[in-house]
């Protein structure tokens, strides 16, 4: 199987509420390590940040195949003209 057989394969037979919980808790584990990583720089290497974000972004794959893709791309598209503003208009030193 190719990466995208993958993913589908794990949206159609983890079912919704088993899907949401993985990627549920596959965030709060990149969340976890990369608070570690910044209060606690020995404690956490790089590499345990990219592991981590690689299983997030498997996670949002199944995501994205559960909740309609023109919805999340409006919201991508809005974000982005937010940040844009804030770039325009020197508004925030950091987005």
């Amino acid at each position: 199987m190719n990466q995208e057989q993958i993913i589908q394969y794990l949206f159609e037979k983890n079912g919704k509420r088993y899907n949401l919980h993985k990627a549920s808790e596959e965030c709060q584990e990149l969340g976890l390590v990369l608070n570690q990583y910044l209060l606690k720089p020995t404690k956490v290497d790089e590499q345990e940040i990219i592991d981590e974000m690689g299983d997030v972004i498997i996670r949002l794959e199944v995501l994205k195949k559960m909740f309609p893709e023109d919805k999340i791309n409006e919201r991508v598209a809005y974000k982005l003209s937010k940040y844009q503003e804030y770039i325009d208009h020197e508004k925030y030193n950091k987005i």
